[in-house]
């Protein structure tokens, strides 16, 4: 099971690197998009009060996607702001 979750964290690291970062995102902590750090958050909760096990795991799926798609989009913002810089600076 270990494996499958860990290919949906690395799906929700591959959706970051194909799409970005949403660009109508107003709101970011510790450069991460909110809308990201609120689903993950929600998430986490259904997956601990669900008890069927079938909506337990979709919930447990749909985490390990989030709990992916946060470090890939911190990294993102990070290098943006590098190239930034980079380009500030010449």
């Amino acid at each position: 099971m270990q494996c499958f979750l860990t290919r949906w964290f690395n799906k929700g690291l591959a959706d970051i690197r194909e799409n970005g970062i949403a660009t109508d995102t107003k709101w970011i902590i510790c450069d991460v998009p909110l809308y990201l750090l609120r689903k993950l958050a929600i998430g986490a909760v259904r997956w601990m009060l669900t008890f069927e096990r079938s909506r337990r795991f979709t919930q447990q799926v749909s985490v390990w996607s989030f709990a992916g798609k946060v470090p890939e989009s911190y990294h993102q913002s990070k290098e943006v702001r590098h190239k930034e810089e980079k380009l500030a600076s010449v």
